[in-house]
């Protein structure tokens, strides 16, 4: 027999005993409701029932079934939290992250000392991001490193942050707000001191807008036709979440071959790490520049001559690698581009020549020039597939709306448009 005989022999048979236990189940399923007076299950049979339910997707009516068998079994606190964690599990897998997190709770107080409690935590916290609720995520995963007491992190949106006269405003609310907004912005009120910035902005927000209801701005029709454009874009974002980002699947071995194809744009720019000096006066920068190449102390001289607050105290040392073609400095795209032609042209523990930068003139020690390299590919895999979750919506964008636009429907006009310009 060929392999390929062989191969599909084995899929086959596979493919037999997935459906023959599959109706074995139900016919176990069908049997218990059609028994009438016949002997009912025992705990541990209704416990066996259950799990096949699980192995075979039924994760509702596998529920119902452990549900029964936590009410009728003589089991410990420990075996019932294992089992709430089992559920958690099989809804998860599911996809079902609202019902997850309800049985992952379940397990949680059942058992606070369950031996799962870290997989749990980790479990809680990943369920809690992907639907969206950042800010609980990051108080269970508080409560759960030590930083609160158990389970004070999702205790702690209901209490009030704010009064606007007898109007209460939440944490909750507060956490809401905060995760409807884009991940770059969320960073931004990182911490507690930026949090309490965030709150002062959204109490602002709440205040304006009462003001413009009060004055009767939200019956403008020009309002009103902002509000009609904003309602259709959302709900045109919405139509295509659903029809291209819903519909994009990106797997480790497509990653894995976008990477070889496209070495060259993961490649790790050259960099360097420097020493900066700082100064207002041309003059004072050359001189600057003359006696620390006739072998003056840079840190010293940074120290005691320099105008960049953010280095100076560390010798001139800046903290961070600066990288070609990236304006780490901020010196503006001119004067870096002038930079790196002076790095590149300077040895390492060299002094530069000086450099002009906005009003302000620099002197730099090259402490150490990196040079560019390849990355690997399990460093640029994130980046390999945000690239090519892009390029694919781009592709299935252009698809939709091809398909669209050729409706029977459709009629363009461009000719109209062209009139226009003449």
């Amino acid at each position: 027999m060929s392999n390929e005989n062989k191969t599909n022999g084995y899929l086959l048979a596979l493919m037999g005993i997935v459906i023959v236990g599959f109706i074995m189940t139900l016919v176990l399923v069908v049997t218990m409701t059609s028994r009438g007076p016949q002997r009912a299950l025992d705990p541990e049979e209704r416990r066996e029932l259950a799990s096949r339910l699980v192995g075979v997707g039924l994760a509702e009516e596998a529920t119902a079934q452990y549900e029964r068998y936590l009410d009728e079994a003589r089991i410990g606190p420990e075996a019932k939290s294992k089992i709430a964690f089992s559920v958690g599990k099989a809804f998860q897998d599911q996809g079902n992250l609202a019902r997850a997190l309800t049985w992952y709770y379940q397990a949680e107080i059942l058992d606070p000392k369950s031996p799962l409690k870290a997989e749990i935590g980790s479990r809680v916290v990943e369920c809690l991001e992907k639907l969206g609720k950042y800010q609980a995520a990051t108080y269970a995963l508080g409560s759960r490193s030590g930083m609160d007491s158990q389970g004070a992190g999702e205790k702690k949106g209901g209490k009030v942050v704010a009064k606007i006269g007898d109007r209460s405003i939440t944490l909750s609310e507060v956490d809401e707000a905060m995760d409807k907004m884009p991940e770059w912005m969320r960073k931004e009120f990182q911490g507690p001191e930026k949090k309490v910035e965030f709150l002062q902005q959204y109490v602002s927000n709440e205040l304006l807008y009462e003001k413009a209801v009060k004055l009767g701005y939200e019956r403008d029709p020009e309002i009103q036709k902002q509000v009609d454009l904003l309602r259709k874009q959302l709900l045109v974002n919405r139509v295509l979440a659903d029809e291209i980002q819903g519909k994009i699947d990106v797997t480790d071995t497509d990653v894995d071959l976008y990477y070889r194809a496209n070495q060259a744009r993961y490649v790790e720019p050259a960099s360097a790490r420097l020493g900066l000096i700082k100064l207002s006066d041309r003059l004072e920068a050359e001189k600057i520049r003359q006696s620390l190449r006739k072998g003056a102390d840079f840190a010293a001289a940074a120290r005691d001559v320099s105008l960049d607050e953010n280095t100076r105290a560390e010798g001139g040392e800046v903290p961070y690698p600066v990288r070609k073609g990236r304006d780490s400095l901020g010196l503006g795209k001119e004067s870096d581009g002038e930079l790196w032609k002076m790095i590149e042209e300077t040895d390492a523990g060299g002094i530069t020549e000086v450099l002009s930068g906005g009003e302000h003139f620099y002197v730099f020690q090259i402490k150490e020039k990196i040079p560019e390299r390849q990355m690997a590919l399990n460093e640029a895999a994130e980046q390999v597939r945000q690239d090519m979750t892009r390029e694919k919506m781009g592709q299935r964008y252009q698809e939709l709306m091809k398909s669209m636009l050729e409706s029977e429907t459709v009629q363009l006009f461009p000719e109209v448009l062209q009139e226009g310009n003449e």
